[in-house]
């Protein structure tokens, strides 16, 4: 009995040896599988403020492009005005320089 008693420990004791290593296995998976779901947590909210900080730059591009637009209207407006007042002025001092010969010659 003793005999069959020592075997059958012996066959036992790796077996306990190697449920223990299992043990501690999977309480580290665990630990490594909530590590991993944190992180995943913290990159999803990297991602939304990146998303967010993203979708804020379209928008002030989207604007400064409005503005650029209307900026360069508003140029090709003033460089349309200027051109017709340099004409206007060209007009007046044709004009001024005709009546200064005419009074001249008076």
């Amino acid at each position: 009995l003793i005999v069959v008693l020592a075997s059958f420990n012996e066959m036992i004791m790796p077996q306990q040896e190697t449920i223990s290593q299992q043990q501690t296995r999977i309480t580290e998976l665990e630990n490594n599988n909530n590590t991993n779901q944190e992180n995943i947590k913290q990159l999803k909210i990297s991602l939304s403020d990146i998303e967010s900080e993203k979708e804020a730059a379209e928008n002030k591009i989207m604007s400064l492009n409005g503005k650029l637009e209307l900026s360069t209207n508003n140029n090709q407006v003033n460089q349309e005005e200027i051109s017709k007042l340099l004409n206007i002025k060209e007009e007046y001092e044709k004009e001024i320089k005709e009546l200064n010969t005419q009074s001249q010659n008076e």
